[in-house]
């Protein structure tokens, strides 16, 4: 919900209100006048992570519902998150404190932990993956098999009725591990994205990653019984100390990971007149038919190619909104009009300049963030509950502050968002970003340059379209950050960057951003206030 004109119901802490300390109440109030597919959660600490969160549901007039075919039977609600024996509060704290890579690996307790990397090569997350659930319920599997540690334990069931359709919303609460879903036997219809309608289409599966929505119907025109709703992380491979990668990399070697088994979450779907509720262990193995002929489409990848041939990756960008409504378009009074370049990257620098192998400083052009003292929204922007930021500083080193971006009301606003410099490439990993306040227009997605089926290099170099300016001479640090990024001045066709789309593209409120890539999303900046924005992993 972007609470136009109501920044104060906004519910950041610190941020668009004051916190609702232990004890104490607070009502929100607002306009439901957004139709779709929402979620509300804490903003505070890791209360969202221990599950503090929940769907919040708006519902078009009966007389205007018109999405999904007549024969709709059924609507459910599926929340997605991972789920984990520690505590978010102690996982965040050895984030923090860059603990991880020192952990014992959490199965194999003969060698530290290293992430697991997805199918371009890049890293997943910091921390171990322990299991899926799906509305609160799931099974833990065994590491290296596909055995359950406990069966007993209840999956969530989704009764359908045969030769109807039924539509599923899907909100993803993960902390850290990005979900590919499907249905067996089931073709998924896409119809709408973070509550805003897209012109139908089909895929196979679909990768929800933390704070995305989906909306989708199946077709329930299979023989009566139980199909498997089925999450999978998008672990491809894992590092093995030690030998040589497959492009000759000698520091790690990455393999193909052969404990995806164990990586996934379950739910049921049931048509009404199935004899049994119990699933026979032989459908636990995928039940996925991809081939090289026949490819199995998968929307939304934060990647441009699926390592194997059997697979077909679709940009979230190919979306198209269903009303074919245009972005706004960019004036010609340019007082108008403002471009922002906004990094999300992990950057760090130790004492001699050299770049500290595996540390997770998360920043947004260079500047860690620190939630103000108080919320700004009832504070002067320049007040001491601020943490200012020193600009010759964060441009070419990592700081930490109360960094904010200024928007003219009422003007266009184009941001591109990068995931470039330190901290990216084989080291990197793909950032969600959400906006508040705003839903915005994906008009483009590009991806790094890479060869089909091998890894993004380990030290990526900006995208080609990308020029990570320099402003005191070429061996200027802000470079290698690519915290003052602009257009590559010999790729601008008429003053814009060619590949744009600017006749239907879909509206969102939260993008995967990829690993040496960039995303061009535009809106229009009619909701004053202090707005939170923010990469959820």
């Amino acid at each position: 919900m972007t609470q136009k004109m109501r920044p104060w119901m906004d519910g950041v802490a610190r941020v668009s209100q004051c916190a609702i300390n232990p004890g104490e109440s607070f009502t929100y109030r607002f306009y439901a006048s957004h139709v779709g597919t929402h979620w509300y959660h804490s903003h505070l600490g890791v209360q969202r992570t221990d599950g503090v969160y929940g769907a919040l549901i708006v519902l078009e007039k009966m007389q205007l519902q018109t999405k999904v075919p007549e024969s709709l039977n059924k609507d459910f609600i599926v929340m997605l998150q991972d789920w984990y024996r520690k505590d978010s509060l102690d996982i965040q704290h050895r984030t923090q404190w860059e603990q991880l890579r020192f952990s014992l690996d959490r199965e194999d307790k003969s060698k530290c932990y290293w992430s697991h990397l997805q199918g371009d090569g890049s890293e997943l997350g910091p921390y171990p993956f322990n299991a899926a659930i799906i509305n609160g319920k799931g099974w833990k599997f065994i590491y290296n098999t596909s055995e359950v540690e406990d069966d007993k334990l209840p999956l969530e069931i989704f009764d359908v009725n045969k030769h109807t359709n039924a539509q599923f919303r899907v909100v993803g609460a993960q902390l850290l591990y990005a979900f590919r879903l499907s249905i067996d036997n089931h073709t998924l219809h896409v119809i709408a994205s973070d509550g805003n309608d897209v012109k139908p289409m089909e895929v196979e599966s679909l990768v929800v990653n933390t704070g995305e929505r989906f909306d989708f119907y199946i077709q329930a025109n299979q023989p009566d019984g139980i199909y498997l709703m089925r999450l999978e992380t998008l672990d491809y491979y894992y590092k093995n100390q030690g030998a040589q990668s497959p492009d000759g990399q000698p520091e790690t070697t990455t393999v193909r990971d052969p404990y995806r088994r164990g990586r996934i979450g379950l739910a049921k779907v049931k048509y009404l007149n199935s004899p049994t509720n119990v699933i026979d262990s032989s459908q636990l193995p995928s039940q996925r038919k991809c081939s090289s002929d026949s490819k199995c489409k998968v929307l939304n990848c934060p990647f441009e190619y699926w390592p194997d041939n059997s697979t077909e990756c679709i940009a979230l960008s190919e979306l198209k909104n269903r009303n074919d409504t245009a972005p706004p378009q960019i004036p010609i009074n340019k007082e108008h009009f403002q471009e922002h370049f906004v990094n999300f990257h992990f950057s760090g620098f130790d004492e001699n300049n050299v770049k500290i192998a595996g540390a997770l400083r998360s920043s947004v052009n260079g500047r860690e963030f620190v939630l103000p003292s108080s919320s700004p929204q009832f504070e002067d922007a320049d007040g001491d509950h601020m943490v200012k930021c020193n600009d010759s500083e964060c441009d070419t080193d990592h700081c930490k502050c109360s960094y904010f971006i200024t928007l003219k009301k009422d003007s266009v606003v184009q941001m591109v968002l990068l995931n470039m410099g330190t901290g990216s490439g084989r080291s990197g990993t793909a950032h969600p970003v959400h906006i508040h306040g705003h839903h915005f227009y994906v008009v483009k997605m590009a991806f790094p340059t890479y060869t089909p089926g091998k890894l993004v290099p380990r030290d990526i170099d900006p995208h080609d379209d990308i020029f990570c300016a320099n402003k005191n001479g070429p061996n200027d640090k802000a470079v290698f950050h690519c915290n003052n990024a602009k257009w590559e001045p010999k790729k601008l066709v008429d003053g814009k960057i060619p590949g744009m789309n600017e006749v239907n593209p879909p509206l969102k409120d939260t993008v995967i951003v990829p690993v040496g890539g960039y995303v061009v999303i535009r809106f229009t900046a009619d909701n004053p206030g202090n707005i939170f924005w923010y990469s959820r992993k």
